[in-house]
């Protein structure tokens, strides 16, 4: 049995690590403008590495594979489509390495995300061309030896559903994590990722995805995509302060166990932008006023969190 499906199975709350990404960018790894960290593991694995051992030695129960930014799709305008294979088994090899240094059992989460490439992100593929490639990523991730799949920043639809089916299609467990913005007239919508991802660029509709497609209703879109299932599903990749109405959405139309982690922070592709960053304790705080309050059993953090928020969060809520 996996490390987080004993730790659900009593009652406990179980620990994910912080971002990969940004995390990459704070120790001085240089992002790629299409394909974000997915082309780390070829300059830097040593430094993916020792990320995956500060994880782990700040508690964390699961470790998230490098490969967030590792579709084909997204690693072709980078000219890297071609080391596919290579580059999302060493994503995961690292990880493994990590696991099997470690002095507690834990699981290895493959992350999967619809990350467009973000240089060219006007020609990102459909989801009906992309689906082939989802496809080719759950299936290596899962052969290469991950524990489950993490579906992560699940924003729109076509993609949401092509990745989280491909995932779903591995047998493994599939966390789905979706996410979410406030607007101030109260209403629940995905994230505005348009607003982020195109940051400098022209663009006649500011509240649209890649490919014109529009932002949606949370509750409707969270309902379509956990549908056929998750063995968990919640908010990430959102701001704290949306991450609680996020949370509610999603517990009305699922019974499964949730998962939080927030982000903090802001995007100017292809670098992340540490400005005010919440302390470690501060989010500590958010976070187990989340498992208080929600019944959140899966906690950790997303871009702009480190080692130290981790640290801080299992001696908060564990």
């Amino acid at each position: 049995m996996t490390v987080f499906q004993q730790k659900l199975d009593a009652g406990e709350v179980v620990i994910l690590d912080g971002a990969i990404g940004t995390e990459l960018q704070n120790r001085g790894v240089t992002m790629d403008t299409d394909a974000w960290c997915g082309s780390a593991m070829l300059g830097d694995p040593g430094i993916i590495r020792t990320l995956h051992d500060d994880y782990i030695a700040a508690g964390a129960d699961v470790i998230t594979t490098n490969t967030f930014g590792t579709n084909r799709f997204t690693l072709e305008p980078a000219g890297l489509a071609d080391r596919f294979d290579e580059i999302n088994r060493l994503a995961v090899d690292l990880a493994k390495q990590a696991r099997d240094a470690a002095d507690h059992p834990v699981d290895i989460a493959g992350s999967m995300s619809t990350m467009p490439p973000l240089a060219h992100i006007d020609g990102a593929p459909s989801p009906e061309a992309a689906s082939d490639d989802y496809r080719r990523l759950a299936d290596l991730l899962a052969e290469a030896g991950c524990n489950l799949i993490v579906c992560e920043m699940m924003m729109t639809s076509g993609h949401a559903e092509a990745a989280v089916d491909a995932a779903r299609a591995t047998g493994l467990p599939v966390w789905v994590g979706m996410s979410a913005h406030k607007e101030p007239d109260g209403r629940m919508l995905t994230f505005p990722a348009a607003k982020q991802i195109l940051a400098g660029r022209s663009t006649d509709e500011p509240d649209t995805l890649w490919r014109g497609r529009a932002r949606q209703d949370l509750g409707a879109f969270a309902r379509g995509l956990l549908a056929d299932g998750a063995a968990a599903a919640g908010i990430m990749h959102s701001e704290i302060e949306d991450t609680t109405p996020g949370l509610e959405v999603v517990r009305d139309v699922f019974d499964g166990p949730l998962l939080a982690y927030a982000h903090s922070g802001q995007f100017a592709p292809p670098d992340w932008k540490f400005t005010d960053v919440i302390a470690a304790d501060a989010y500590a705080d958010a976070a187990a006023g989340w498992i208080a309050d929600h019944g959140v059993a899966i906690v950790g953090g997303c871009c702009g969190l480190g080692p130290d928020h981790i640290r801080a969060l299992k001696e908060r809520v564990t």
